[in-house]
């Protein structure tokens, strides 16, 4: 099994284990459907935007391993190129599946209307946003173990999303939360430590 032939089977186990398990197990043992239905127009927009994203990944590798990667101009990777790719990918998913796990019946996909407690613990020590650290570093690791326009296309999509979806978070949090999350926004980088501090 070659790079190319094995992110479709990543694609579909990252949908899996970052999206249908959290919803599964928000439902499972909270009762609650984590999916909530933007009222804003930008939420509805990100939302959509997202989810095309989504799909174009799945897509796009699944057409990789069909086609081959001449079809679709993926060139090939440096080893250390591919290496680096393939572990970013990996980290990526990861912390997307343990800062999921770690929000507990706080986490959703979108901007609740009800209040959640504001997690600060585990991987929200050191970033405000490991869920979307995550889902950049996988969608670079796909960029750099196979290099094309496509995934190139897919991370600056993923990048753009993230910054504006965080940042209508934040406004959300701290109209929930005020005070507790500035205190936690002050000390806590939007995504790595100590960068994007508020």
């Amino acid at each position: 099994m070659t790079v190319h032939t094995a992110l479709a089977p990543i694609a579909a186990l990252t949908l899996l284990t970052a999206f249908g398990l959290p919803l599964w197990r928000s439902w499972r043992r909270y009762g609650v459907v984590a999916l909530v239905r933007p009222h804003d127009p930008l939420q509805r927009f990100l939302h959509t935007a997202f989810g095309l994203t989504l799909l174009g990944y799945l897509v796009w590798t699944v057409g990789l391993a069909l086609l081959g990667p001449g079809v679709l101009d993926v060139h090939p990777a440096p080893t250390p190129a591919l290496a680096l790719g393939l572990a970013f990918a990996a980290a990526g998913l990861a912390l997307v599946v343990v800062a999921q796990a770690q929000m507990g019946a706080s986490w959703r996909i979108g901007l609740a209307d009800t209040e959640t407690a504001l997690v600060t613990g585990g991987l929200f020590r050191w970033s405000r946003n490991p869920i979307y650290l995550g889902m950049l570093l996988l969608t670079l690791g796909v960029a750099l173990a196979a290099p094309s326009g496509w995934s190139i296309l897919g991370f600056a999509l993923a990048y753009v999303l993230v910054g504006f979806q965080a940042r209508a978070e934040e406004v959300h949090l701290r109209q929930q939360h005020g005070d507790a999350f500035l205190a936690w926004a002050g000390q806590v980088g939007r995504f790595v430590p100590g960068i994007g501090r508020l």
